[in-house]
């Protein structure tokens, strides 16, 4: 049986070159003045609409204050912290915590959107598993998607556990969320694109 012979031949026989050089250049690629004149007036569809106006908290985070269970061991109730937990619908969550006085508790959200013209008493939901044997947690949502640049969304806490009735309203300030205008964001400068190009500094494309 024979065998068929294998032939090996070298590129550089064959007239080839034995390597591809290629040159990469460190600059900016160049770009035809077209590309950016398509680009004029073009809207992404897909992109989401930035909220024109932001919701934000005028007072410090109680929790995060070093007489927090001094204020709870005293008034026996004390707003744990709230913040704003939607930006685009202003929704506002928070927590509150009760001393255990009694077995039945009830906690109530007293806020107003116009200055305490009107107000609105919302029951807060008890948090499951949050008995830390000296004190309860409950949780709240209120809705800040009708306010106007300038307008405020106040609100104190009522506590009623057995006969007595308690109330934390921030030292009698009241709790407030400001509406103000959206600060728009920064535009992005490029290394590559210096924000005083001018089109027509740029060469042609080939």
């Amino acid at each position: 049986m024979s065998r068929e012979k294998k032939i090996v031949r070298f590129a550089d026989a064959l007239g080839l070159d034995l390597a591809d050089i290629r040159t990469f250049l460190d600059e900016p690629p160049k770009i035809p003045k077209s590309a950016f004149q398509d680009l004029e007036g073009v809207e992404l569809s897909g992109a989401a609409a930035l909220p024109e106006r932001a919701v934000v908290p005028l007072f410090r985070q109680p929790i995060q204050q070093s007489d927090f269970m001094e204020r709870l061991n005293y008034c026996k109730v004390c707003l744990e912290c709230a913040s704003v937990t939607d930006i685009n619908l202003f929704t506002v969550t928070g927590t509150v915590r009760v001393v255990n006085l009694a077995f039945h508790k009830a906690v109530w959200i007293r806020y107003t959107r116009d200055n305490w013209k009107t107000f609105v008493d919302l029951p807060a939901k008890y948090v499951d598993n949050s008995c830390d044997g000296f004190s309860d947690k409950f949780r709240f949502v209120l809705f800040a998607h009708t306010l106007n640049v300038g307008d405020r969304l106040e609100f104190a806490v009522r506590f009623e556990a057995g006969q007595g009735v308690y109330w934390d309203n921030n030292r009698s300030a009241n709790y407030a969320f400001q509406c103000v205008p959206e600060a728009p964001p920064k535009p992005v400068v490029s290394a590559y694109l210096p924000s005083s190009v001018r089109l027509e500094t740029w060469g042609s494309f080939y």
